[in-house]
């Protein structure tokens, strides 16, 4: 089982940028394969069955570009914003979303029937602040992710605490400049990253600088606040809460916390999440993480000790045990299983 890793690296050494690395599925050892791109902060990286898409981490003046790999083709766009942290592509790969945390706006691109991104039909943005001085005095677009069940797009503004619902035309390729529907969440919360259940009837929201997971609902097509809950029950916070992923059941969410170097299970077979339990991420920094499309594995990114740590998951009970394999990569930050 192979899995794509973003890096926060310059891309010049031999061992930097985009890596290929596979998961023994009997042992849970992790090996690194192959450099896939040397390139600038590739930080974020999404796959289809097609295509590897990643975008450099940078500021607008260098620009940042969109890199795409079609086996062992590259292809390479610029873009428009400051540091892209995020990208999406919709259900039937017709558009991929690129969001800018720097700059807080959205680039929509279309994609060819091969994979390859062509012109920019739409940059999105709403201007807003919070209350967090040091972390919101402008929009931090931080998540993108097309919805499968409607024609609408999601954007996780961290800076205005807010998310934003996007409706969008297939046929005449356009997206409405203001959003159908704006969520606020609780002021200095800090939403980062959000999952929606097959359904789309339930959005989970991990908010990073309260360290805390919010439940949406969705009633009569609109989205409401039902639950706000502690990552980890009576423990210090430190306002860096990332990654957040369902069970492929859907009976178990996974929330990984940097400042702790723990991941947080809940269950959510229920009405509303449960807390579980957490795990030792064996490392420092826990930026992301992806449960394999088998729900066996888990493969954790922790980008302050350089290493890469895989955990056996137990399907019944979605508990996660350290399988004993750590394989060292450059300041990981992105796992993304392959296609």
């Amino acid at each position: 089982m192979d899995f794509n890793i973003g890096c926060y690296s310059d891309g010049l050494e031999s061992s930097e940028g985009m890596l290929r690395v596979e998961l023994n599925q009997n042992t849970g050892k992790l090996i690194h394969k192959h450099v896939m791109l040397q390139t600038k902060n590739p930080s974020y990286v999404t796959a289809t069955a097609q295509a590897v898409y990643t975008a450099n981490e940078v500021e607008k003046a260098c620009p940042p570009q969109l890199h795409t790999l079609i086996g062992s083709t590259l292809h390479a766009i610029d873009l428009i914003g400051d540091s892209p942290c995020h990208l999406a592509i919709d259900k039937q790969q017709q558009f991929i979303a690129i969001a800018h945390y720097g700059s807080g706006n959205v680039n929509i691109c279309t994609l060819d029937t091969n994979g390859q991104p062509q012109e920019l039909v739409a940059d999105l943005f709403v201007d807003g602040s919070s209350v967090n001085l040091d972390r919101q005095t402008s929009p931090h677009a931080h998540q993108v992710t097309f919805l499968s069940t409607r024609d609408q797009l999601a954007v996780v503004d961290l800076g205005a605490d807010v998310i934003h619902f996007y409706q969008y035309d297939r046929s005449t390729l356009t997206f409405n400049a203001l959003p159908v529907q704006s969520v606020a969440m609780p002021a200095g919360n800090g939403p980062r990253h959000m999952v929606f259940n097959a359904l789309e009837q339930t959005a989970y929201v991990v908010c990073e600088l309260s360290e805390t997971l919010i439940t949406l609902k969705d009633i009569d097509d609109e989205w409401l606040v039902v639950d706000e809950t502690d990552l980890l029950p009576e423990q210090e916070k430190g306002e860096a809460a990332s990654a957040i992923k369902l069970s492929p059941d859907e009976q178990f969410l996974y929330v990984s916390c940097r400042h702790q170097n723990q991941i947080s299970i809940f269950s959510v077979d229920g009405s509303l999440p449960k807390w579980q339990e957490s795990v030792s991420t064996e490392g420092k920094f826990p930026r992301d993480f992806a449960i394999s499309s088998d729900g066996l594995w888990c493969v954790v990114a922790n980008q302050n000790s350089n290493s890469l740590v895989s955990y056996k998951r137990n399907v019944e009970t979605g508990s996660l045990t350290f399988s004993g394999s750590t394989l060292e990569a450059v300041t990981p930050v992105c796992v993304c299983q392959s296609n």
